[in-house]
């Protein structure tokens, strides 16, 4: 090598340095280590919703007042301390100045001090039935977002297996190139169905990320959380009857909540038609006379006389209230009576094709590919041959997939709709090839 080689060589050399120094001696700094997702159960989600969720909070303000309502519904009215000045600009001779102080107390009549009380025990029992509302859909939002992330982490397994099994095909292909039994445009073929498994397996990963950032949210989590790696989606989660769901139906929250509304517009009525009574008030005065030097004790009773505002709008604007909260009770039985029988005949529907797609299709298919893949390896198929019965293969399986989902999303609506307790999350113990 001559002097001149050699300089341009060492040059060359000195200039890819740079490329190759760490981010440290460079002086960057270095990326901070991403801290890795915690892990969830759904009982441990579901416990940390009722933690996080401000809805649920906010109805937990409201039920902490309650107490001081009932107290300060339950005391007397409060009374009435007066101070009067009589002759202050009187043209009678020797008039001297009269003080008097008096106390007044209204009476109350008609029931109002039990009406109000009645009316803060109705407001929260609504509260309670405004927060079993409330746990009910944020728990069904946690089930499907755990849901979700458990079938992404479901879907990833298919992507990757069929991403091996291209990378399987294009070495079987790579080979009997190189025997001369297939022509080089094979490999080509095989190699971008390989490039084509890795993208989609990369979009399954996005997709699975993105499951488990929407779960963090629904959950109330800052960071990232993803399900506990022994949990799994039950094969076929089991069909109630409509009898049982119709029964459940009546006692569940949502309608549970209306009837306590009716009996809270119950006892506003209530209240109103107290206000009609009219409340006397008695006094207590004491006088003092200065040319006397003495004083004097006066007591008495005043009564309102109803003549002229009887409370008729109040009347009207509770009994309105009242009819109408029956009206929207009987309108939101009929609502849920209708949306559970859909939901429950969705889940029948999901539930015959999940075990068509078991029993039949997939079975069949899982046979005729090996029949098929076996005999490329001998020669006997094409690569389309094997391509065509990989696709359907992989399809039958993610679309058994999507059947389990629809099948958790319909129970998930099902359990909200009848108010049922959440139940466990099942696991598999062996989860189905895909």
């Amino acid at each position: 090598m001559s002097l001149h080689q050699g300089i341009i060589l060492l040059c060359l050399t000195v200039g890819l340095l740079p490329t190759t120094l760490s981010p440290a001696w460079a002086g960057e700094e270095p990326s901070p280590p991403v801290s890795p997702v915690q892990a969830f159960s759904l009982e441990e989600a579901l416990a940390a919703a009722l933690r996080n969720r401000p809805e649920l909070a906010a109805v937990r303000l409201e039920l902490g007042a309650i107490p001081e309502k009932r107290t300060e519904a339950g005391q007397l009215p409060n009374p009435e301390l007066g101070f009067e000045l009589d002759n202050l600009a009187s043209n009678l001779d020797e008039d001297e100045v009269e003080a008097t102080i008096s106390i007044q107390q209204p009476i109350e009549t008609g029931g109002k001090r039990k009406a109000r009380l009645r009316k803060i025990e109705a407001e929260a029992q609504l509260l309670d039935a405004d927060f079993q509302v409330a746990w009910l859909e944020v728990a069904a939002d946690v089930r499907l977002a755990y849901t979700e992330v458990l079938a992404g982490r479901e879907r990833l397994a298919l992507v990757r297996e069929a991403e091996l099994l291209a990378a399987e095909l294009t070495e079987i292909t790579r080979g009997r190139v190189e025997a001369g039994e297939l022509a080089i445009i094979e490999e080509s073929r095989a190699s971008a169905r390989l490039a084509l498994a890795g993208t989609a397996t990369a979009k399954e990963s996005r997709r699975l990320a993105e499951a488990e950032q929407v779960l963090a949210a629904t959950v109330g989590e800052t960071a990232a959380i993803t399900t506990a790696p022994e949990a799994r989606l039950t094969e076929e989660p089991e069909l109630p009857s409509l009898e049982q769901l119709n029964a459940g139906l009546q006692t569940a929250p949502p309608l549970a909540r209306l009837r306590r509304e009716q009996e809270l517009r119950g006892a506003e009525l209530a209240v109103e038609r107290s206000a009609v009574s009219p409340d006397p008030t008695w006094f207590l005065a004491l006088r003092q006379t200065p040319d006397q030097d003495g004083h004097a004790l006066a007591m008495g009773v005043s009564l309102p006389l109803p003549l002229f505002r009887k409370n008729r709008a109040g009347l009207a604007e509770a009994g309105m209230r009242a009819a109408r909260s029956d009206l929207y009770l009987a309108a939101e039985e009929r609502k849920a009576t209708g949306e559970l029988a859909k939901t429950r005949a969705n889940f029948a529907a999901a539930l015959e094709e999940s075990r068509t797609l078991r029993d039949q299709v997939i079975v069949r298919a899982e046979e005729a590919h090996q029949a098929v893949l076996e005999g490329y390896r001998q020669g006997k198929f094409r690569y389309a041959d094997v391509l065509e019965s990989s696709q359907a293969l992989v399809e039958a399986r993610l679309r058994r997939l999507e059947t389990i989902v629809e099948l958790h999303r319909a129970a998930v609506t099902l359990d909200r709709l009848a108010g049922q307790p959440l139940p466990p999350l099942t696991h598999l113990e062996e989860r189905s090839n895909p």
